[in-house]
């Protein structure tokens, strides 16, 4: 679903003047009342999780608009709409840009211009699943501290990983722990939400989120500005999809007809036999335990690099996961304690 949207539009000078005259007046508005979900403010978001909006003017130099002024508008609908971000999600980027939009310019009393001439500068494209209970989201997250991108710096935390990049930021998250954090004493405020309902149902919850920057945006589209009326909900999906199969050193098994991955021990033995000759299998075995026990790219060291990239496509096309791979010793791993969940076949909370 969609989470944060950073969007931003051509304005000329007295519209900027209006806005910046009645930013204040909007700031006090929304503090007092209490009534709402969110307040409109002109500093930057404190991050993902902050439910305010965003409004900010400007000189059109910062998007290179010639001898005219910008407006951006950026947060999360979602948060904006119901208060939370957890389920019962958006889809349809253009519905609600402009419920967005809309409320933006009733708040100013200003009309704003049209959704066809706004631009997208951000857009976050987040799944969240149901593990059940609070452990098995505990135990996923573990068991991923020895995972790598490619020139990137993975953050882990107790709770959540972070992977953050000029392109894209990936992050794993314990949604109950990150809604307790930043959301729970906000929502106490509302009479009309069950908040202690809410938490029994996001138990849980683990939450991928990938932060589509304009970078990615203009790369993906090949244009300078990206009309919001011409993004696809598909085209966003896509980009979700490639980037935790790159972090989670998946592949789209579907095309080499293998129904489904193997992680223990002996499933691993057993795909390998039957697949190679005694000799292939057993080297291949050793890989895989080179890969848990040490990680991805100190075991990238020790081989060349035609014969690293070589096993790792073999074992691939057989369906062997090593994403969840913290292991010290690999004669102590309890492989039946590992998390059996695949987000590319899971079924999202929606």
């Amino acid at each position: 679903m969609i989470d944060t949207i950073k969007i931003y539009t051509q304005i000329d000078k007295n519209l900027y003047k209006r806005i910046k005259q009645q930013q204040t007046i909007c700031q006090k508005f929304n503090e007092s009342t209490g009534e709402l979900f969110y307040k409109i403010v002109t500093d930057d978001l404190k991050g993902t999780y902050d439910s305010n909006i965003h409004v900010g003017v400007g000189s059109g130099m910062k998007y290179n608009f010639v001898n005219s002024y910008y407006l951006e508008i950026e947060c999360s609908p979602h948060k904006v709409l119901l208060g939370h971000n957890a389920f019962n999600g958006f889809y349809d980027l253009r519905l609600i840009a402009n419920k967005i939009i809309n409320i933006v310019s009733a708040e100013y009393g200003l009309d704003l211009p049209k959704l066809n001439h706004w631009l997208l500068g951000r857009v976050d494209i987040t799944k969240t699943f149901d593990l059940d209970t609070q452990d098995n989201v505990q135990k996923y997250i573990n068991s991923l501290k020895l995972l790598s991108y490619p020139r990137r710096k993975i953050s882990f935390y107790d709770t959540s990983l972070n992977c953050p990049g000029s392109y894209t930021t990936i992050k794993i998250y314990n949604k109950l722990v990150e809604f307790n954090k930043h959301d729970r004493s906000k929502l106490l405020r509302f009479t009309d939400f069950n908040i202690f309902e809410f938490e029994s149902k996001i138990k849980g919850f683990v939450r991928f989120e990938c932060e589509i920057k304009s970078k990615k945006l203009k790369n993906m589209y090949g244009k300078k500005y990206i009309r919001v009326m011409n993004v696809l909900y598909e085209d966003l999906e896509k980009i979700w999809n490639d980037e935790f199969m790159k972090i989670l050193k998946f592949e789209d098994i579907k095309n080499n007809n293998i129904k489904k991955r193997v992680k223990t021990k002996e499933d691993i033995q057993e795909r390998l036999n039957s697949r190679f000759k005694q000799s292939k299998a057993n080297l291949l075995y050793s890989f895989f335990l080179t890969i848990v026990t040490d990680g991805y790219y100190i075991t990238k060291g020790n081989f060349s690099e035609s014969t690293f990239y070589r096993n790792i496509k073999l074992l691939k096309e057989c369906g062997i996961d090593f994403s969840q791979s913290n292991f010290n010793d690999i004669a102590t791993v309890d492989f039946d304690s590992m998390v059996d969940f695949d987000p590319f076949s899971f079924k999202e909370v929606i």
